[in-house]
C-alpha cells in the first residue's frame, strides 16, 4: 500500500493533495472551506432563538448552553471523515495521511472510525493549515517511511 494522498484539515476547510514522493511534489486535487468554521462562538450564536442581552451587554443563555463553534467543528469533522471514506472505497490500494490540530483531528478520527475501519490512514496531529508545500512534504516525509 503506497502513500498517495495527503489531506490537511482545519477548522475552516481541507486541502486535498495527491502525493508524488519521488517528484518530491504535492498536486492540489481538492480544496474545501467551511465558512462557519472559522467564526467566534459569538458570531454563530448571534441570531440563535433563545439568545438575549445581559445587563452588561454580553449574550446571556436562555436554555440549553453548549458551544456553537464545537457543534460546527464536529459537522465540518463528519463531513471530512465522510470524504475520507469515500476515497478510501474509490482507492483502496492507497494510503491517505490526514493531518490536522489535536482537536481537530480528534474529532475526523472518532467520526471515521464509526464509519468504516482505521485501514490505509495515517494519523498526524499538526496544523499545518498555514504550511506551504514545501513544508507539508516534511512532515510527510517525518510521519511515513517509504
Amino acid at each position: 500500500m503506497k502513500l498517495r494522498h495527503v489531506l490537511v484539515a482545519h477548522r475552516g476547510g481541507a486541502r486535498y493533495y495527491n502525493l508524488d514522493l519521488k517528484a518530491e511534489q504535492l498536486r492540489l486535487l481538492e480544496e474545501m472551506t467551511f465558512p462557519k468554521g472559522k467564526l467566534k462562538p459569538s458570531e454563530l450564536d448571534a441570531d440563535r432563538p433563545g439568545r438575549t442581552r445581559g445587563k452588561f451587554k454580553s449574550p446571556a443563555p436562555m436554555g440549553d448552553n453548549h458551544d456553537s463553534s464545537d457543534t460546527e467543528e464536529t459537522r465540518n469533522a463528519k463531513t471530512l471523515a465522510e470524504f475520507v471514506s469515500k476515497e478510501r472505497l474509490e482507492n483502496a490500494d492507497t494510503q491517505i495521511l490526514v493531518s490536522a490540530g489535536p482537536q481537530m483531528l480528534g474529532k475526523i478520527r472518532a467520526a471515521f472510525e464509526r464509519q468504516s475501519k482505521n485501514e490505509g490512514v495515517v494519523w498526524v496531529s499538526k496544523n499545518l493549515e498555514k504550511n506551504s508545500d514545501a513544508q507539508i512534504l516534511t512532515v510527510v516525509r517525518e510521519a511515513v517511511v517509504v
